[in-house]
């Protein structure tokens, strides 16, 4: 997106007074090393209709390409940035407040700040090695607290569908995580949070980049990411990539091979449109199916790469309309290795602990869990502990939604949602920030809006327990929607 303001160079910017207005316009990028950005004033100024747009930052940091062709999606290194006492207005908008999702951050210095927004990223960077976050505060003056989280290489999902990060390079690479200090909430740059990612370490940067710079800058943006997260895995140890789940066990070259198929689909499909055999809506079905039909090709056929033993059965038993249970007897057992793995990657390390007599409380399903897969690691931290005192049952009926369903509901039910961006389709760092949940008793789901009012205040006080900003209920909007909370 193109920024209403770039600093290329370094040196001191104060005084900074900005008002968003373009559709897709953002803040201040920051692109040079020692920039200090202090005192300044972001204002989101769209119209109602647009403000609710993600990916879209009041400061972004970009390292510099370094010699490497988009060299920030290839780990540079942007050094030596103050971001002080500056205010991002945006209370009832998704304008993120200062994020930096690709490179490396060294003596980054995040502080003083005011962060007035509804958006998931008040303060979000990947690959913050040192500095210091501390005293910035969102709308209601609390502070934020920030998640660190690694390195990553070749941006998003992209065609792949997996991120690449670097959780540990090798000893002699200069460069190395080291300490962040202030309002920090968890540390995640060294640990394998998930299992659909790929994690990395004795990571070998200087080889990496040395390699990243023979690679032609010339290819789509897609393809030339696939080609960086190659590159990696190949300078790199994967750590955990045995515990990985079957269905991401497709291997990268496959992985292009599919992204390949689409780039050529669409391109000899918008020919076709541009000469009338076809229409848009009809090329989009079409690229669809087929997509569809090649993904169920190769995932049984690297299912039958990765054998059987892989495979891990759902435990007979579990419905997905739980009824009460008490805490006591639900945490022996999470009954599969998949919920296990899920309840570590949300920083619960075991089950919860049982509860006395009188505390009572529930448990999500197998199915639950499965929805839950892809979505934002604090979201599922609040859905996770939030069920345990719940004062209702409840189920997740949608987590990650594919764009094509958005589609179909924009198209298909006006009333049910009115836009075809949505926090359920995966957003630019790799996860959807969207759940639905759905209340259940005696078997039955429950349709009163003042239900779904009171569960919202409940997880609404396990965000706050929890550090967590941000979550957002559908009930409060004009459309009623009481069943989705997103963050």
């Amino acid at each position: 997106m193109t920024p209403a303001v770039v600093l290329a160079t370094a040196g001191r910017r104060s005084g900074l007074q900005l008002s968003l207005t373009d559709v897709a316009g953002e803040g201040i990028h920051v692109r040079a090393d020692g920039v200090q950005l202090v005192g300044s004033r972001i204002r989101d100024g769209r119209p109602a209709r647009v403000a609710g747009l993600a990916h879209v930052d009041a400061v972004q940091l970009i390292p510099p390409a370094a010699g490497v062709a988009r060299g920030w999606y290839a780990g540079s290194v942007l050094r030596a940035v103050v971001v002080a006492d500056c205010t991002v207005l945006a209370p009832g908008a998704r304008l993120q407040g200062m994020t930096g999702f690709d490179g490396a951050f060294v003596d980054l210095r995040i502080t003083g700040n005011a962060v007035w927004s509804a958006a998931a990223h008040l303060i979000h960077v990947n690959g913050w090695l040192s500095g210091e976050c501390r005293d910035n505060r969102d709308q209601h003056g609390a502070v934020i607290r920030v998640t660190l989280y690694p390195v990553r290489i070749g941006g998003g999902p992209g065609l792949s569908g997996q991120q690449v990060w670097v959780i540990g390079f090798a000893a002699q690479s200069p460069v190395q995580y080291g300490t962040v200090v202030g309002d920090i909430a968890r540390d995640l740059r060294q640990q394998r949070w998930n299992d659909r990612d790929v994690f990395l370490a004795d990571f070998d940067y200087e080889g990496f980049r040395a390699a990243a710079a023979l690679l032609p800058g010339g290819p789509e943006a897609e393809v030339h990411a696939e080609q960086l997260k190659q590159l990696a895995v190949a300078h790199g140890r994967r750590v955990g990539a045995e515990q990985q789940h079957e269905d991401h066990e497709m291997t990268m070259g496959n992985d292009v091979l599919q992204g390949m198929l689409r780039h050529v689909l669409t391109t000899v499909g918008g020919l076709a449109v541009g000469y009338g055999w076809l229409t848009a809506a009809n090329l989009e079905m079409l690229v669809g199916l087929v997509m569809a039909m090649a993904g169920f090709v190769w995932s049984y056929y690297n299912k039958q790469q990765v054998g059987s033993a892989m495979a891990r059965p759902v435990e007979a038993g579990i419905r997905d309309n739980r009824a009460s249970v008490p805490i006591a007897q639900a945490a022996p057992g999470y009954p599969s290795d998949a919920k296990a793995a899920l309840v570590r990657d949300n920083k619960l390390s075991k089950p919860p602990e049982p509860a006395t007599e009188w505390q009572k409380g529930f448990f999500l399903s197998e199915r639950s869990w499965g929805n839950l897969q892809g979505v934002y690691p604090e979201l599922v931290q609040v859905i996770t502990q939030g069920i345990a005192a719940s004062p209702h049952d409840f189920t997740v009926i949608e987590g990650v939604r594919s764009p094509e369903r958005q589609r179909a509901l924009f198209e298909g039910d006006p009333k049910r949602t009115q836009t075809l961006n949505s926090k359920h389709i995966v957003q630019s760092d790799g996860y959807a920030h969207a759940v639905d949940l759905a209340i259940i008793r005696d078997g039955k789901l429950v349709d009163d809006l003042a239900e779904y009012a009171a569960l919202n205040r409940h997880l609404q006080q396990v965000a706050q327990a929890l550090g967590i900003n941000g979550l957002v209920w559908g009930g409060s909007w004009a459309m009623r929607d009481g069943m989705h909370w997103e963050l």
